[in-house]
């Protein structure tokens, strides 16, 4: 009986789904390589060479070494936005939906690159000084964090007597400031900081108050 076998044809990939791919390669190779060395020990001639690439498609989909890890910090900044999302769950209680985002950021404090990841942080503050482009992408992302994190809170329901402690855009304003904080903190100190009802504690004191309005 002669068996016959079916070649599985590889799908071909079109113009923009290679560009995603080497992109996504590109990103990977950077992260890894600056948790590894650091931002100034690495040229993007090497990041390309790690990923298996010439330099050319490093240098066309990023232009220079400031951009490529700017890139790499929006790409972590998003997953960041979009795991946040996910915790806060829209017609839940606030407080519920804050001790999610608190065991959230005590989970991410205890995990071992972190540390990695507000370095790069750092970097890319430090890049944006000089480079109004980046700084302006930057802001915008901030803005648009801030625009879902207050939306996010005003969806959410009060129990009881609770009562927002000021607008939606304020309060999520000083949770975005808060957390920035703990987190410098935790880079310079090399401490976490972030346990989950400390933090608990702190996000229902700045968000929720029980007193009757005057």
């Amino acid at each position: 009986m002669t068996t016959m076998t079916t070649k599985v044809r590889k799908l071909r990939l079109n113009r923009s789904e290679q560009r995603q791919s080497r992109t996504s390669e590109l990103l990977d190779a950077a992260w890894e390589l600056f948790c590894e060395r650091g931002y100034d020990a690495i040229t993007i001639d090497q990041v390309a060479e790690f990923a298996g690439y010439s330099r050319k498609p490093v240098y066309t989909l990023f232009g220079d070494k400031q951009t490529l890890f700017f890139e790499l910090w929006a790409r972590m900044f998003l997953e960041l936005i979009d795991s946040v999302q996910v915790v806060f769950e829209p017609g839940a209680t606030l407080r519920a939906n804050l001790k999610r985002t608190a065991d959230l950021g005590a989970e991410r404090g205890r995990q071992g690159a972190i540390l990695q990841d507000r370095g790069l942080f750092f970097v890319v503050q430090t890049i944006a000084l000089g480079r109004e482009d980046l700084a302006a992408r930057a802001k915008k992302m901030h803005e648009t964090v801030l625009d879902q994190l207050a939306a996010a809170i005003k969806a959410s329901r009060l129990e009881g007597k609770d009562r927002l402690r000021g607008k939606p855009e304020e309060i999520a304003a000083h949770l975005i400031a808060h957390i920035n904080g703990l987190s410098l903190l935790h880079f310079q100190t090399g401490k976490n900081y972030m346990k989950a009802d400390d933090l608990l504690d702190l996000f229902v004191c700045m968000s929720i108050t029980s007193k009757p309005a005057r």
